[in-house]
């Protein structure tokens, strides 16, 4: 069985994407039977708030039309009215007439008193008794099916499609959390570092090996400097004067002065990667970006390669003449996959070929033509570090929290639940398949280290600034800060399962700037433009944290320590300072303020190691209806989580690459008129220019 991932496009197909939707399915009925709720109650309970609800919309639409009604007829009463008050004043009108009409009128106005205060006034009080009595009864009804669902809506955990992939394929082991000793092993044997670049953070990571090989699926949340363009713009007039046969006419013009200016501003995005260490061809290098060939038709396509395949020819006679030939190109027998999959600026021919043999070839160009997201990779390899990037992983959200999962239906929880598990695997799936592809990867079976001495700390910087991440941005971000933040953590101290960290928060604030910018206009004279700009200046904050490993799961948290450490947190704020907490996949994470914990074993480092409670496997269902609140709350705070609480799978797509908002920014006014590269001088001048221009225009309009 092992053998099929040989063949990672053929296996899903015929294996994998069956064998998956099966592991599913049979989870999600195994926690419907551990749960015990009842589900042909819930059926039931959801079918009545459907039928009221419908009842309700009915007579609501009742209540329109009846109003309406109410409305047409007073408005018909007050043309009538209008119209008899005007035949009554025309002159040409005969009594006859206006007494018939007065009489139409008065019929109609007594119609409609009558009938809207003896009929339609008793119907709609009728339907908004009958309408304020159904939304109680809808309440009810859906507080009941929260009750009903809330023993399952508590044994949702952390890391579900991880376990669920690991039942699938057992090739693939996957880690609850990303510890030091992982990192270690990593960076001593094929020389991972970590990311210490200010401008990223780790927002999502999940570890995880196959065959011992390691790998990260990592998520980052990135800060680029980019440029924006500000304009800015005057409207001038000016008179001329020409001469016709009648003598001397003016001419008014009116312009408008345009300028622009580039500035420097910050633009941040969420990157999606896959990092698979592996020592099968250390010493190659090399990279391929998709390309366009794959999604042509088959004469298209031949074309497509015949013109590439005279491209690399012209590039091969051009490394002839180097001297080292291991960085000489030479073309494979393959001209299809050479042309479609690239890697030309390979450094290693002999390793190349020993990864990429007629088999591997094969695979890749049928994931390229034929996979389900097609070409939409791009595939990095830095000696023993391989690097996968695709489209399709940039708008799917692999942090599955528990919280997504949480409904009071049944069917639309196991029809969510099945089918978003199984958009994770295949897109997970494919992330992992151009590796799976080069059969090398597979018969390289690692062994991780086994090392004696003990780490300075329990979990990487990976695993601490996505902690970080699942915090509130506004309590952690400096002062007048207006962009969101990129946190940075260091390892501050170590005590049993805990780490204390120091988050640092970069972002910016914004400063107003104006530049004027001196152009001549149609006047023959120069004009003064200002232009408004925000200047975005670094900034920094640094907050403490611990993080603490446990291995309890989400309901033994919610039942036996979240009270606990919701008392200590509010201890915390009745001493005036401020502290908060996240719990996820068995992470505790603790924002430490000034010296209220010093050196761990009083506070929150230990809630759950010290805590004397046996957690109960019966579900108190309002202690978890509480912890829900306090789960969807939290999430809702944390304004720079993206794609949680999502309940519909064509909605788990990450944001694009943004600029800061101007409606966002939180500008200060202290420098509100200061000017870029101004000096005394040039103001002067630019003054004495206005003010030449202005007295001129003056001077022609008399």
């Amino acid at each position: 069985m092992e053998d099929d991932i040989l063949e990672p496009l053929d296996s899903y197909n015929k294996i994998y994407k069956d064998k998956f939707n099966e592991v599913t399915t049979n989870y999600f009925d195994e926690l419907v039977k551990t749960s015990k709720i009842d589900v042909e109650a819930n059926r039931k309970t959801i079918k009545e708030i459907k039928e009221k609800e419908a009842l309700k919309a009915k007579k609501e639409k009742k209540r329109y039309w009846i109003n309406f009604a109410k409305v047409a007829m007073i408005v018909v009463s007050i043309i009538l009215t209008i119209v008899s008050v005007v035949i009554t004043l025309n002159k040409n009108s005969s009594t006859a007439i206006k007494v018939v009409m007065w009489v139409i009128t008065g019929l109609v106005i007594l119609g409609t008193i009558l009938m809207i205060v003896l009929w339609l006034a008793r119907i709609t009080l009728k339907l908004k008794a009958e309408i304020e009595k159904l939304k109680k009864e809808i309440e009810e009804l859906i507080e009941l099916s929260w009750r009903q669902m809330a023993p399952l809506n508590a044994l949702y955990d952390w890391n579900i499609p991880a376990l669920l992939i690991e039942k699938t394929i057992p090739l693939f082991q996957m880690d609850k959390h990303f510890d030091a000793k992982k990192y270690y092993y990593m960076n001593k044997k094929y020389g991972l570092d970590l990311n210490d670049d200010k401008n990223v953070s780790t927002y999502y990571v999940q570890s995880g090996s196959i065959l011992g090989n390691p790998f990260l699926l990592s998520k980052d949340f990135r800060m680029d400097m980019g440029w924006k363009t500000y304009t800015g713009q005057i409207t001038i007039h000016w008179t001329t004067y020409v001469h016709t046969k009648d003598g001397t006419r003016a001419v008014h013009h009116t312009q408008t002065l345009r300028a622009s200016i580039r500035k420097e501003c910050p633009y941040y995005s969420y990157v999606t990667y896959l990092t698979y260490c592996n020592d099968a061809a250390p010493k190659l290098s090399f990279s391929r970006m998709p390309s366009q060939g794959s999604s042509l038709d088959e004469k298209q396509l031949k074309k497509f390669v015949k013109k590439g395949t005279k491209k690399l020819d012209e590039k091969q006679k051009h490394d002839l003449m180097d001297n080292d030939p291991k960085t000489n190109f030479t073309r494979l027998g393959n001209d299809e996959f050479e042309v479609l999959f690239g890697g030309t600026n390979r450094d290693n021919e002999l390793e190349y070929r020993l990864l990429f043999t007629p088999l591997a070839q094969k695979n890749e160009l049928k994931l390229l033509k034929e996979g389900p997201f097609g070409d939409d990779f791009s595939f990095i390899k830095e000696k023993c570090l391989n690097y996968i990037q695709s489209r399709h992983s940039q708008v799917f959200n692999y942090q599955a929290s528990p919280t997504m999962f949480i409904s009071n239906d049944h069917d639309k929880a196991r029809a969510f639940f099945i089918e978003y598990t199984n958009k994770y695997f295949k897109n997970f799936y494919f992330e992992m398949a151009p590796l799976m592809a080069v059969p090398l990867y597979q018969q390289h079976k690692s062994v991780e280290y086994i090392y004696g001495e003990d780490f300075d700390a329990n979990l990487t910087t990976y695993e601490h600034e996505a902690m970080a991440n699942r915090f509130n941005p506004a309590d952690l971000k400096p002062d007048r800060a207006c962009t969101p933040n990129i946190y940075k953590t260091q390892m501050v101290s170590k005590n049993n399962k805990t780490d204390r960290v120091t988050i640092t928060a970069h972002s910016f604030i914004g400063e107003r700037r104006v530049t004027y910018v001196t152009k001549l206009g149609g006047d023959g004279r120069l004009h003064t433009i200002p232009v408004h700009w925000i200047e975005y200046i670094p900034v920094s904050k640094e907050t403490d944290m611990s993080v603490e490993e446990s291995m309890i799961s989400r309901n033994e948290f919610n039942v036996g320590y979240a009270e606990r450490v919701r008392g200590f947190i509010k201890n915390l704020q009745d001493a005036g300072k401020r502290g908060d907490y996240r719990f996820e996949r068995g992470l505790l994470a603790t924002i430490l303020v000034g010296d209220m914990i010093a050196g761990g074993g009083t506070g929150a480092d230990n809630i759950i190691n010290g805590a004397a409670a046996t957690v109960s496997n019966a579900i108190n269902v309002e202690e978890t209806i509480r912890a829900l609140e306090k789960e969807l709350d939290d999430m809702e705070k944390s304004t720079q989580a993206e794609g949680e609480g999502v309940k519909n799978i064509d909605d788990l797509k990450d944001s694009e690459e943004k600029e800061v908002p101007e409606s966002d920014v939180e500008l200060s006014d202290e420098d509100d008129d200061s000017e870029e590269e101004d000096t005394e001088e040039k103001d002067e001048k630019e003054a004495e220019v206005a003010e030449e221009s202005k007295e001129k225009s003056e001077k022609d309009k008399k």
